[in-house]
């Protein structure tokens, strides 16, 4: 499995096709689902582009998408369940904590935080309580922009999340190594079921897998 380059750039860049202009010169990195030996007929690309600055990690992505939409109305909702939406998760080595950014076509956001993946796995055994109880952080933590175009069942994405989000003991660094991964649930509106990929290989639809994550390397 290959590392993820993710390239520097000497400012963040606030407008999507600024962002898509500067980086869609590179390769990107495209998601697959790697539990099937073939891809779901309904399957359509994804493809994002890592990067970082001196004071954020970010990404830019392309989807492809028939039906775009997500119910979602506001923050720290369980956009997952309601609609097409990119995730976007990295843990910082060598830790164990990661943490989760959403966001749908429509911008809005949920962001979480977990101790690690075995407490992740605890969390799903809980019924009672509020369901954002000891993960959730707080609304807007981190900046979007999106862009649908669906006459070419596109939509776009440009993601910013402040390095400070991440407590780190210093700023990033040309060298440094996290893991990363990049995902999607692609709903089709009178479908059952969304269709799921990844930009990593879990043996099963599982994003939460963090032993199938890839290298996300800091790169200039």
């Amino acid at each position: 499995m290959s590392d993820l380059h993710c390239r520097y750039l000497k400012q963040n860049p606030y407008d999507l096709l600024i962002a898509a202009e500067l980086l869609t010169v590179q390769q990107p990195v495209h998601m697959a689902q790697s539990w099937l030996p073939e891809p779901d007929k309904r399957f359509m690309p994804a493809s994002v582009w890592p990067f970082w600055t001196d004071d954020s990690i970010g990404v830019y992505a392309e989807l492809q998408d028939r039906d775009i939409a997500n119910s979602a109305d506001g923050e720290n909702q369980k956009s997952w369940k309601t609609g097409d939406v990119l995730e976007l998760f990295y843990r910082p080595l060598p830790g164990e904590a990661y943490w989760e950014f959403h966001v749908t076509p429509e911008n809005h956001h949920l962001q979480l935080l977990y101790p690690s993946e075995k407490f992740f796995r605890e969390l799903g055994k809980q019924q009672a309580g509020n369901w954002l109880d000891g993960i959730g952080l707080p609304p807007h933590s981190f900046k979007s922009e999106t862009l649908i175009t669906r006459e070419k069942n596109l939509w776009r994405v440009l993601a910013l999340i402040p390095q400070s989000m991440f407590c780190l003991p210093r700023s990033l660094r040309i060298g440094d190594e996290w893991l990363a991964s990049f995902c999607r649930y692609d709903y089709t509106r009178g479908e059952d079921k969304p269709v799921v990929s990844t930009t990593s290989t879990p043996p099963r639809p599982d994003f939460h897998d963090n032993s199938s994550w890839r290298r996300l390397k800091f790169a200039e």
